[in-house]
């Protein structure tokens, strides 16, 4: 018997040695169970790495699919980017790039630094005047700097966003005047990470947006009111420059005035500038030696208000003559009629602030459509960008009632009161039956309605429109 034979079997009397298995090469040591344990993990880490870049990859893919398809709807988390720039040429400023997302986020972080532009005085008692009123109350609301620069003129509008960029850092500008767009969009242009808002035309880009109000309405109700407190049925106005705007508001005042009396006519004195009272005055005086017995103001001063304010007229009626007062229709302010107050009908006014504040959150919040041109009209609350102050107590009661129809039927239909078929004032048929007009059908209105003359020659005649008009 071999010695190994030998030295496994056990001695007499005692049980047999259970048979040992030989030993697994792996099982050799404490080195070989170690090393065999992080070959194992090692296995599973890879594993769990694959899996999870696996997935990544499949959730970015994903990801990436409905970005690109989202891409047609142009909102502003569906924008893909690389860089901030893409994001505010798109989407104004203040959107930033989220460069993991590949993303546009909207208004983040912008501190909003206001920069108004005005064409006259801050405290013009008119046109400026309301702007620079909404301008405060905006600041004040989104507690935000205000930087503004009066009596601009228009070749100069250029040179004052750039003092206002360089000297007070604003990035968000209003220039108010419709001479003002050539240079806004000029601008613009050079500053494609500041916001722009012009005000009387329809400019847009991607910066820039343009706005305005349907101030025809609340004058095409006071037209109602002047006629029937006309005794001579001779109304004038005083407008600042043949320009479609102040067209339009000769005419719905005409129109106005017709609705009263079909035998109404408006003579009209143009100023030559947006602002010169001395000038406003004295065309509202000749008008009144003209015969008019009720004045619409649409310049930007209160001077045809008060021009001979307190003065009487004769009217050949048909119990004979009698003299009666030369009645007001204010412009601009709410608080126009202050001027005269025993004269003036009422006002037809702006009230810019809740637009403003409107735009500017907007902005800030990336939610701007800088191509929405769209008009802001009369309503019956107190948020109205167009409307009339409360008609004078002198007015009867019963005018003030005979106008509520009027100021709801344009309240309901924005249209009124140009409506069609309206033919101009030498015959020819301007708005078909059924034709809608649009902003921009408005803005290059350079055409009078029947019943709105001039007597500069001596002779009563229909007025011409200037051939400067063009449209804006």
């Amino acid at each position: 018997m071999s010695q190994r034979a030998a030295r496994q079997t056990p001695p007499v009397g005692q049980p047999p040695r259970r048979a040992r298995l030989p030993r697994s090469p792996w099982r050799r040591s404490a080195w070989s169970r170690s090393a065999i344990r992080r070959w194992a993990f090692s296995r599973w880490a890879i594993s769990r790495w694959v899996q999870v870049r696996c997935r990544a990859a499949w959730s970015l893919a994903v990801a990436s699919a409905l970005v690109i398809a989202g891409c047609s709807t142009n909102t502003v988390d569906q924008q893909p980017c690389s860089a901030d720039d893409q994001c505010t040429s798109a989407f104004g400023p203040g959107s930033t790039c989220n460069v993991a997302a590949g993303v546009c986020e909207p208004g983040q972080g912008i501190e909003p630094r206001l920069g108004f532009i005005y064409s006259s005085s801050e405290n013009d008692q008119g046109w400026s005047q309301t702007h620079h009123d909404a301008a405060l109350a905006v600041a004040e609301a989104i507690d935000a700097p205000l930087f503004f620069r009066p009596a601009v003129q228009s070749p100069d509008v250029e040179t004052v966003i750039d003092e206002l960029v360089t000297e007070d850092d604003a990035n968000i500008f209003f220039t108010l005047s419709s001479g003002f767009i050539t240079g806004t969009l000029n601008a613009a242009n050079r500053y494609p990470d500041r916001t722009f808002f012009s005000c009387c035309g329809d400019a847009s880009g991607d910066n820039l947006n343009s706005f305005f109000g349907r101030m025809y309405q609340p004058i095409y109700v006071l037209g109602y009111v002047a006629a029937r407190m006309s005794c001579t049925k001779r109304l004038g106005v005083v407008a600042a420059l043949p320009l479609p705007q102040f067209i339009r508001h000769i005419n719905a005042f005409t129109l106005g005035a017709r609705e009263a009396d079909p035998r109404v006519e408006v003579d009209v004195r143009w100023v030559g500038a947006f602002f010169n009272p001395e000038v406003e005055g004295a065309l509202a005086e000749d008008l009144i030696d003209e015969g008019a017995d009720v004045i619409l103001a649409q310049s930007n001063s209160t001077a045809p208000l008060q021009a001979r304010a307190g003065e009487r007229v004769t009217c050949a009626s048909e119990t004979g003559d009698r003299e009666v007062d030369v009645y007001r229709v204010g412009y601009h302010s709410p608080t126009a009629c202050e001027a005269n107050p025993e004269q003036c009908i009422a006002a037809a006014h702006w009230n810019w602030a809740g637009l403003y504040e409107g735009k500017v959150r907007a902005v800030l919040d990336g939610t701007l459509d800088y191509s929405d041109t769209s008009w802001g009209s009369m309503t019956n609350d107190s948020t109205s960008v167009v409307n009339y102050s409360e008609i004078a107590s002198f007015v009867p009661v019963a005018i003030t009632a005979e106008a509520t129809p009027l100021r709801e039927a344009t309240i309901a239909d924005p249209q009124v009161p140009f409506r069609g078929p309206l033919a101009d004032n030498t015959g020819t048929t301007q708005i078909a039956s059924g034709q809608e007009l649009s902003e921009a059908d408005f803005e290059r209105m350079c055409w009078f309605v029947e019943g709105v003359v001039s007597t500069e020659s001596g002779d009563v005649e229909p007025a011409v429109v200037p051939s400067s008009c063009g449209g804006i």
